[in-house]
């Protein structure tokens, strides 16, 4: 989940954080580095997918999981929210 809003949404949204606010360049340097540098990474999530997804079952199972980290992480999410 990280690897894969680091790759694809982080560059756009360090660049629309650093807009709005009239942010410095270093101030969003952390996300904008993952927008630049998770695409090796989440090619290697895909690859290891590629070596444990043997069948129908271990497929749904890991898409459980996936759901529930991704529920974990907005419940963090939330929080903030409410800090």
């Amino acid at each position: 989940i990280i690897e894969g809003l680091g790759e694809r949404m982080a560059s756009r949204w360090a660049g629309m954080i650093r807009e709005q606010l009239s942010l410095p360049a270093e101030a969003v340097s952390f996300m904008a580095y993952h927008g630049e540098n998770d695409a090796d990474h989440l090619e290697s999530f895909d690859s290891a997918l590629r070596l444990v997804v043997t069948n129908e079952a271990v497929s749904r199972s890991i898409v459980k999981h996936a759901r529930v980290t991704a529920r974990l992480y907005r419940l963090q999410l939330e929080e903030l929210d409410h800090v």
